[in-house]
């Protein structure tokens, strides 16, 4: 299924994962859980936005710290939705019985008891993929758009850090988004940066608008191609030969032979 998805879909896609967590050092679980969501492969974290204290929603009893990191990938939406419950494991995720069901499940079960209603228990991560670009899913595992997205407001504060309006951009996207007022989980404080990896984040930022600098002395065809992550890495192209016609142009003004001879590293004939 990724192989085929990978080779009808040409260019990664970008997306947005939402982070939680309550349990611990709540700052440093959102560092780590970002780490291992960028060496998911063919997947890279482009930005993250900062730590935000929210107040408790969906049956959580104590203030969460949450983010959004946004995201390059490669994979399809449901082998991506496996990695990040992967990375709830490895962050020592403890899901109880009712917890332990795919997204969609669970995304029903919320919606089905409304956000006041006792379901979430405390959590050291929460990886929730909201949003991928181009994909609408409506399974058992995986409901694209998140059926949520619209009405968190710890998932749309955060986005701001990531991009001007994130309601305009959601509305185009087919998205409803509530008034701030009518909103679940309002952000009450910023918690600061994540520290991730700075320099890491900035070369996949750079790599992601597709700036990377031209090789000196390249022709524009054989300049580097854009870098994002996985397969698509940069490289950059040889230099290409001059044109007969510019060979010659340039042998007749270094005399007879002369430029020939020079350019295959021999001593002119005299």
């Amino acid at each position: 299924m990724n192989a085929y998805w990978a080779v009808s879909h040409k260019d990664a896609r970008q997306g947005f994962v939402s982070l939680g967590s309550n349990v611990g050092n709540r700052v440093a679980n959102l560092a780590r859980a970002t780490q291992l969501i960028d060496e998911i492969p063919l997947t890279c974290v482009v930005n993250v936005s900062h730590a935000y204290e929210t107040e408790p929603a969906y049956g959580i009893a104590t203030p969460v710290a949450n983010a959004v990191a946004e995201i390059r990938t490669e994979l399809h939406p449901l082998v991506l939705m496996g990695k990040l419950l992967e990375v709830e494991d490895e962050l020592g995720r403890i899901r109880p019985k009712d917890d332990a069901r795919g997204a969609g499940e669970k995304s029903a079960a919320k919606a089905a008891r409304g956000p006041k209603e006792p379901g979430s228990g405390p959590r050291t991560i929460d990886c929730d993929l909201m949003w991928v670009e181009g994909e609408r899913h409506a399974g058992a595992r995986l409901t694209l758009p998140h059926p949520r997205l619209g009405e968190r407001d710890y998932v749309l504060v955060p986005m701001e850090d990531l991009m001007h309006d994130p309601a305009r951009f959601l509305a185009h996207a087919g998205v409803p988004v509530v008034a701030r007022d009518e909103r679940v989980g309002h952000v009450t404080a910023d918690l600061g940066e994540i520290a991730w990896g700075q320099r890491r984040a900035e070369h996949r930022h750079s790599c992601a608008r597709d700036t990377v600098a031209p090789r000196a002395g390249l022709p524009l065809r054989h300049r580097p191609r854009r870098g994002l992550c996985g397969r698509r890495a940069v490289r950059g192209g040889a230099r290409r030969r001059p044109r007969a016609g510019r060979a010659r142009r340039l042998a007749a003004l270094r005399g007879d032979g002369l430029g020939r001879a020079a350019r295959l590293g021999r001593r002119p004939r005299r």
